[in-house]
C-alpha cells in the first residue's frame, strides 16, 4: 500500500486547517480562524450574489478543508474565472495543484504569482513553506533553500517545524550535488497505455519482463469506493508485453483487472512477485478500514489462487506495506512501523522455518534504516543486493531509492541510485531484471498523465553476473506435466528449497543462480523416473539467460507404461544480449535454434558433398584448432578448445581449404534450395521396474531414483534427437564422450508383423551371451517398417518391433538400463518401397551394441 506523503510535514496542515500558529492556541480559536480564512476566500469572489457561485464556493471549501484536493481543484479553477484578480483563491489552486500531485510546474507558478502579488501583510499563513516546496519538487534548489530560510525565521515555529524544514534544507543541498552529478541512465515514463490521470504505482515484474502487475487507483475499482480523500480504492491490474521486430511495434497492452480472487472491495495492491512468477505478494486493506495484511496467492495457470494470509510474525498489529521474496524463497523482506525500530517504517528480514512458517523479523540495521520512514524493500536475486526507498540517509526529496549489499551477514551503508533515477518526488518501488540493467519504478514527474506514474529506467552499470535457466516441462504429445525440480548445492550436499516448481498448468519453469555454484537438477512427476541434470556455473562476470525444452516420454502398451524416456531439446539454448530487447525469450530461442539448425546444415550439404574431407581429420580440427599464421598450413595443439557452434563457424574457412571443387560448385546450390531440418526421431529409457537399475540420490531424507548420467548422454548424443550443444554456462556431467559401434545386426520383419520367429531367437541369445559377460556394453534398438499403410501407424508398428527385440534381452536377464529404443516409421528406408524385396528389407529392427567411453570432468 502506498503511504507516502512527502509534501507535509508531521503536525503540518494547510492554511485554512489546522496550522502551526493554530496549534498554540484553544480550539475555538483555532475554529474562527478556519471559518474566517474561509469566508475571506468566498466574500472575496466580486461580492457575488450568485447562489450558484456561493454554493460552489462553500463545496471547494469543503473538499479543501477535508484534503480531498482533486475534488477542490476543479472548482476552484471554475471559481478563478468569476474572479481573476482572488489571489487567495489563486493560493488555494496552488496547494492543490502540490498536494493531489498533478501538476508542481503549475503549483509553482500559482504560488509565485501569489508571493509576487499579495503585500506581505496580507500572504497566507505558510505560503513561504509551500512556495519552498513547490521550488524544490520542481528541482530550483537555490529558491528553494532561501524560501525554506525564510520559513525559519519566523519566531513562532516550535522545534518539529525547524527540524523539518531543516531536513528540506538538506536534501535541497542533496540534490544540488546528485544532479551535477548524474548516473549513466535513462528513466522513461510507460506512457498512457499503462498510467491513467489517477495514481497507479507498485509494480511488479516477471523475469523475463513480459508480464507486469500493478496497483491502480484508476476509476472502474471493484467496489467504486473513494476514500477519505476522495481517492478510488486500491486495485490490482495486469499487463503482458506485445513484442515485436522493432520497438516501434513492441508494447504494453492494456492492463486488465487481474480478477476476483485478487481484487476486493476494499483496498489490494500488488508489493511483490516470485523470481518465477508463481507467488504473488499482496496488501488487502481491512473491513474497517483501519489497517491491512499481506497475503499470497499462487498462480493456477493463467489465473490466481484465493490468497492465503501470511503469519503472526510478519502480520502484527503494526502497519506492514511492503514485501519482497529472495529468490529461493528462503527469505522475506518487508517493512514495518513496529516497536523497537529506527523510527517510522523499518525494513526487517525474516527467514523460513522448517515448518514452511515465517520466523520473526529481524532489523536489518543502522546502514539501511534511519529515522525516517523506509519503504518498498527489493532483495535482488543475487541474494546479497537490497534496493529500497527511504526519506532518510542522503535523499534529495522524499522517499529516494537506495540499495546496499550484504557481505558476511553485515549490510554496507545505503548509498543513493543517483539523478535521473531519483527526483525531488517520491521515486519508491524499483524492481530490477535478473541482470540489473532493467528496472520498474514509482514516481511524479513533469511527464506524468496525473499523481504517480509507474517509470522503467534503463540502467548502464555492470551487468550482474546471474544465470537464469527457464523453459518447460511437457510430454512427448506437448501437453503440460505436474513436475517437481529439487536443486541440490553440491558444495554443501544440502537442497535448496521452495521456489522452483513449475507452474502445474503450463509446465513452465524458471531459476536463476549466482557465478561459481555447482547444482544437480532432479525433474520428478508422477508416473516418470526421476531424472538428473548437472548445472555448472562458473565465475562469469555476464548474465546469461539460457532455455530449455524438457520432453518427458512414455511407451504404453495394453494400457500399461512398460517404459519411460526423456528428451531435452538441444540441451540449453543461450539467449544473450545478441537479441534486442523488443523479442521475447520464446522469439530468441526460436531464432538461435534456426541459426544453430542452418549452420550444422550447411556443414552437413559440405561434408556430404565432398570426396577428399576426412571426417577424422575434421574431429581434429574441431577439437584441437589453433590460430593461424600468415602462409603456414592451420597447427594443431594439445589443448582442446570447448565444443559449441563458435568454433563450428569458424571453421568454414578451414572446411573450404580441405574441400574439393566439386563440393565448392555445390555451395550456390545449397544456397537456393535453403538448409534442412533433421527429423525429430524419439529416444526411450527403456524403464526397470526395480530400482535397482536406476541411480539413487540422497536428497534430504529422501532418496530419489534417477535415470543413470550414462544413459542420458547417450540418449542425447546417440543421434536419435536433434544434434545438441552445451552451453558456455551450463555444462553437463561428462564433457567428453565417445560412442563406439561394436557389432550390428539386423532382424527383417513380414508384413504388419511383430513376432520372432526360431532363428531369429537363436542369433538373439548370442548377442544376450555378449551383454551377460561385458555388462558396459549397451544396445541400440531402432524400429522400422515399409511405406504401406498410414505413417503414424508405421511409428507405431516400428516401436511394437523396437519392444519386441527389447522384451527379448529383458527375458534373458540384460537390464532394461541397458537398453536404448528409437522409433522411426517408414521415414528412413535403406531399399526403394516400390518393389517387394525393398519393402521386405525396409520391415526391419536395427541393433546396435554400443559402448560409451566417458571423461569425467
Amino acid at each position: 500500500m502506498y503511504l507516502a506523503d512527502s509534501t507535509i510535514p508531521k503536525g503540518l496542515k494547510l492554511a485554512g486547517q489546522c496550522s502551526r500558529i493554530q496549534i498554540r492556541i484553544s480550539r475555538s480559536v483555532m475554529m474562527l480562524l478556519v471559518m474566517l480564512q474561509s469566508f475571506i476566500c468566498i466574500d472575496a469572489l466580486g461580492q457575488s450574489d450568485d447562489p450558484e457561485i456561493l454554493k460552489l464556493a462553500k463545496e471547494a471549501e469543503k473538499f479543501f478543508s477535508h484534503e480531498k484536493y482533486r475534488q477542490a481543484l476543479p472548482l476552484f479553477l471554475q471559481l478563478e474565472i468569476v474572479d481573476q484578480d482572488n489571489f487567495f483563491l489563486k493560493y488555494k489552486i496552488g496547494v492543490c495543484y502540490l498536494s493531489s500531485k498533478i501538476d508542481y510546474s503549475k503549483a509553482l507558478a500559482y504560488l509565485e504569482l501569489v508571493t509576487n502579488k499579495l503585500p506581505d501583510a496580507e500572504k497566507p499563513i505558510d505560503l513561504s513553506f509551500y512556495l519552498a516546496k513547490a521550488y524544490h519538487l520542481n528541482d530550483h534548489f537555490d529558491a528553494s533553500i532561501k524560501y525554506y530560510t525564510q520559513y525559519l525565521s519566523d519566531i513562532t515555529l516550535d522545534s518539529i517545524d525547524i527540524v523539518h524544514a531543516n531536513r528540506q534544507i538538506q536534501m535541497c543541498l542533496n540534490g544540488k550535488r546528485l544532479v551535477q552529478v548524474p548516473v549513466n541512465a535513462i528513466v522513461t515514463n510507460l506512457g498512457k497505455s499503462i498510467n491513467s490521470v489517477h495514481a497507479d504505482y507498485a509494480p511488479v515484474i516477471s523475469a523475463d519482463q513480459s508480464i507486469l502487475i500493478f496497483t491502480s487507483r484508476r476509476e472502474g475499482s471493484v467496489g467504486g469506493m473513494l476514500d477519505e480523500r476522495g481517492n478510488y480504492y486500491e486495485d490490482v491490474y495486469v499487463s503482458t508485453y506485445k513484442f515485436s521486430d522493432t520497438p516501434e511495434n513492441s508494447h504494453w497492452m492494456k492492463p486488465q483487472n487481474i480478477g476476483d480472487k485478487i481484487n476486493t472491495k476494499l483496498h489490494d495492491a500488488s508489493v511483490a512477485l516470485s523470481v518465477d512468477g508463481r507467488e504473488l505478494f499482496i496488501y488487502r486493506g481491512d473491513h474497517k478500514g483501519h489497517g491491512g495484511a499481506i497475503y499470497v496467492s499462487k498462480a493456477e495457470g493463467l489465473s490466481w489462487s484465493m490468497p492465503e494470509k501470511l503469519g503472526k510474525n510478519i502480520n502484527t498489529k503494526n502497519w506492514v506495506t511492503s514485501i519482497s521474496l529472495s529468490a529461493e524463497g528462503s527469505k522475506l523482506y518487508f517493512t514495518s512501523d513496529r516497536k523497537g525500530g529506527f523510527g517510522g517504517q523499518d525494513i526487517y528480514v525474516s527467514n523460513r522455518l522448517p515448518s514452511g512458517e515465517w520466523g520473526p523479523g529481524q532489523n536489518l540495521g543502522a546502514s539501511v534504516n534511519t529515522s525516517f520512514d523506509e519503504e518498498s524493500p527489493f532483495i535482488h536475486p543475487d541474494g546479497k543486493t537490497l534496493y529500497f526507498s527511504s526519506k532518510g540517509h542522503n535523499s534529495m526529496g522524499g522517499f529516494d531509492i537506495f540499495k546496499s549489499v550484504q557481505n558476511k551477514n553485515q549490510w554496507s551503508q545505503a548509498s543513493n541510485l543517483g539523478y535521473p533515477i531519483n527526483s525531488s518526488s517520491d521515486d519508491i518501488h524499483l524492481v530490477l531484471s535478473p541482470n540489473g540493467r532493467q528496472g520498474y519504478f514509482t514516481s511524479v514527474r513533469s511527464d506524468g498523465f496525473g499523481e504517480e506514474d509507474i517509470h522503467s529506467v534503463e540502467i548502464h552499470d555492470p551487468i550482474i553476473p546471474l544465470t537464469m535457466v527457464r523453459g518447460i516441462i511437457i510430454t512427448d504429445d506437448e501437453e503440460p506435466v505436474r513436475a517437481k525440480i529439487k536443486i541440490i548445492d553440491n558444495e554443501s550436499n544440502k537442497l535448496v528449497k521452495y521456489v522452483y516448481d513449475p507452474n502445474p498448468e503450463t509446465g513452465q519453469y524458471l531459476l536463476i543462480f549466482p557465478p561459481g555454484k555447482n547444482y544437480d537438477m532432479i525433474v520428478e512427476a508422477k508416473g516418470y523416473v526421476s531424472y538428473s541434470i548437472n548445472l555448472h556455473i562458473p565465475n562469469q562476470t555476464y548474465f546469461y539467460e539460457l532455455y530449455q525444452t524438457m520432453y518427458l516420454k512414455t511407451i504404453i502398451t495394453a494400457k500399461d507404461t512398460i517404459g519411460q524416456g526423456i528428451s531435452i531439446e538441444n540441451t540449453f539454448y543461450d539467449v544473450n544480449d545478441t537479441f534486442p530487447d523488443t523479442y521475447s525469450t520464446i522469439e530468441k530461442v526460436k531464432i538461435r535454434r534456426e541459426k544453430d539448425i542452418a549452420i550444422l546444415s550447411l556443414i552437413d550439404r559440405i561434408i556430404e558433398a565432398t570426396d577428399s574431407l576426412s571426417l577424422a581429420r575434421l574431429d581434429e580440427i574441431a577439437g584441437n584448432r589453433a590460430p593461424k599464421t600468415t602462409g603456414a598450413p592451420t597447427q594443431l595443439v594439445s589443448q582442446p578448445v570447448r565444443k559449441n557452434y563458435t568454433p563450428l563457424v569458424d571453421l568454414l574457412e578451414d572446411i573450404f581449404e580441405y574441400t574439393d571443387s566439386t563440393a565448392l560448385s555445390n555451395l550456390d546450390k545449397i544456397a537456393e534450395e535453403g538448409f534442412f531440418t533433421k527429423a525429430d526421431t524419439q529416444a526411450y529409457f527403456y524403464g526397470e521396474e526395480k530400482n535397482t537399475d536406476l541411480l539413487p540420490i540422497k536428497v534430504g531424507n529422501d532418496t530419489i531414483y534417477v535415470i543413470p548420467p550414462t544413459v542420458l548422454e547417450a540418449i542425447i548424443k546417440s543421434g536419435s534427437e536433434p544434434d545438441s550443444t552445451v552451453a558456455p554456462v551450463v555444462e553437463q556431467k561428462f564433457d567428453e564422450i565417445d560412442i563406439k559401434t561394436i557389432f550390428s545386426l539386423t532382424v527383417l520383419f513380414g508384413n504388419n508383423q511383430v513376432g520372432l520367429d526360431k532363428a531369429q531367437c537363436i542369433s538373439l541369445d548370442e548377442l544376450s551371451d555378449v551383454l551377460t559377460k561385458f555388462p558396459e556394453i549397451s544396445v541400440s534398438i531402432a524400429g522400422h517398417t515399409d511405406s504401406i499403410g498410414e505413417p503414424a501407424e508405421n511409428l507405431v508398428l516400428s516401436k511394437n518391433r523396437a519392444k519386441t527385440i527389447a522384451a527379448y534381452f529383458v527375458s534373458k536377464n540384460v537390464k532394461k538400463s541397458r537398453l536404448l529404443l528409437n522409433a522411426y516409421g517408414e521415414r528412413e528406408p535403406i531399399e526403394s518401397n516400390k518393389t517387394e524385396s525393398g519393402r521386405r528389407t525396409n520391415r526391419r529392427v536395427e541393433i546396435k551394441l554400443i559402448q560409451s567411453k566417458m571423461k569425467h570432468k
